[in-house]
C-alpha cells in the first residue's frame, strides 16, 4: 500500500498500475503509476483529506509518496477522474502520479566552453510532433550565469556565427550525455564589475515540430518594419552626405570616413541592444 503525505495526513493509495518510463532529461528510470483513492465527506478529517488531495491536484509542487518499502519518493499528482453518487459523501479518485527528480547543474558547459555552476538553472522537457506525425521530446534550459568579459565576448561571437546553428551542451550534475542545442535568447547585465547573463537553450529537435518555427524574421511584422527604417535611414544619410560634400562642408574623404563602418563599434552596439537594467526581471 502507498501513502500519500501531506499537511493534513496521510491519504492510503492503491496502485492499480505501474509502469517506468526514461527522463528525458536525465536518462534515469522513473516510475509512473495509476492508484485509487477512496475519501468520505463524513467528518472533519475527511473533509481536511479531500482538500488537502484536491490542493495538491491544482498545484504544481511534487507531493511525498511513501512506497511500500517507507521509501519517500517526490511524485507529480494529477487527476484522472473522480466520481461520486449524489447524496453520499463518498468519493472515488483515480490519480495519475509521475516520479520527479532533483535536477542540480554543477556545471553548464556550451561547446565545450565552461560557465561553472549557474545562479539560477531551470529546464523542462516540451513534447514535439513533426511533420510525420512523430512525437519527440525536446529540452529547453533557461540559465543565469556569472561571466568575465572574455566570456560575454565569446558568446556573442558563439552565437553569431553563421556555419553552425547547433551545438553540444553538458549539464554537469544532470547527465554527462551532450545534448545538440542552439540559443534561444541571451540576455545580460552588468552591476558594478559584476556581469551576469541569462542564457535560453533548446534542443535542436525543438525545430523538427512545425508549430515551433515560427515565421522567417522578415515575415514578422515588427523585423519588417525594422528593416524597412533601416533602408529609409541608409538613404537619408547617403543624400545628407553628399549634400554636405556639394556644400563643402566635408570633404569627399571625410563623407567617405563617415561612410566606412567600423566593425568594433557595430559590434559594442549590437551587444549593447541585449544589455538590460536586470536579467531577474526577465525570469520565466
Amino acid at each position: 500500500m502507498y501513502r500519500l503525505r501531506l499537511e493534513e495526513g496521510e491519504i492510503h493509495l492503491r496502485v492499480t498500475e505501474a509502469t517506468q518510463e526514461l527522463s528525458h532529461s536525465t536518462g534515469k528510470m522513473l516510475r509512473r503509476l495509476e492508484a485509487e483513492a477512496e475519501l468520505a465527506r463524513d467528518s472533519r478529517r475527511g473533509e481536511d483529506a479531500i482538500a488537502g488531495l484536491e490542493a495538491a491536484i491544482a498545484g504544481d509542487q511534487p507531493v511525498d509518496l511513501v512506497d511500500e518499502g517507507d521509501v519517500v519518493i517526490p511524485f507529480q499528482i494529477s487527476q484522472k477522474r473522480m466520481s461520486y453518487t449524489s447524496g453520499s459523501p463518498e468519493r472515488h479518485y483515480v490519480l495519475e502520479l509521475t516520479e520527479t527528480e532533483s535536477i542540480d547543474c554543477t556545471d553548464l558547459v556550451i561547446d565545450s566552453r565552461s560557465f561553472g555552476k549557474p545562479l539560477g538553472y531551470y529546464e523542462k522537457v516540451d513534447a514535439i510532433r513533426t511533420e510525420q506525425g512523430d512525437e519527440l521530446k525536446a529540452l529547453v534550459i533557461d540559465a543565469k550565469v556569472r561571466l568575465t568579459e572574455a566570456d560575454l565576448g565569446w558568446l556573442w561571437n558563439h552565437k553569431g556565427r553563421s556555419d553552425e546553428r547547433y551545438f553540444q551542451v553538458v549539464r554537469e550534475g544532470v547527465s554527462t550525455d551532450p545534448v545538440q542545442m542552439r540559443y534561444g535568447r541571451i540576455i545580460w547585465d552588468r552591476k558594478d564589475d559584476d556581469l551576469r547573463a541569462s542564457i535560453i537553450l533548446v534542443e535542436g529537435t525543438y525545430d523538427l515540430d512545425p508549430d515551433h518555427r515560427g515565421p522567417p524574421p522578415l515575415q514578422r511584422p515588427e523585423q519588417l518594419q525594422m528593416h524597412r527604417r533601416f533602408l529609409d535611414l541608409e538613404e537619408q544619410m547617403d543624400r545628407l552626405l553628399k549634400l554636405m560634400a556639394e556644400k563643402g562642408v566635408l570633404t569627399p574623404d571625410e563623407a567617405s570616413t563617415v561612410i566606412e563602418p567600423d566593425r568594433d563599434a557595430r559590434w559594442r552596439r549590437t551587444l549593447s541592444l541585449f544589455e538590460v537594467d536586470d536579467i531577474d526581471e526577465w525570469d520565466r
